[in-house]
């Protein structure tokens, strides 16, 4: 029996994801979970889904995903 998925803020799917890790890996068709202020999971989205569920989840359409990256506009 499969567990049921743990609850996450916000999901980030459909991207590239580039990791800081030892060997810099990059999943091509990557997702990462988002509880509160905490990355809780990062890998291959077939991996990431089925484990975690949000509310709030975005497609990042192909673009880059950079866990931990954070931008803030000028003035934000």
């Amino acid at each position: 029996m499969t567990p049921a998925p743990e609850r996450c803020d916000l999901i980030v799917k459909g991207g590239q994801v580039l990791t800081l890790d030892a060997r810099r890996t990059i999943y091509a068709a990557g997702a990462v979970a988002v509880r509160g202020h905490t990355i809780v999971a990062v890998g291959p989205e077939a991996e990431v889904l089925p484990r975690w569920h949000a509310d709030d989840v975005l497609d990042a359409g192909g673009g880059i995903v950079h866990p931990g990256f954070i931008v803030v506009a000028p003035g934000g």
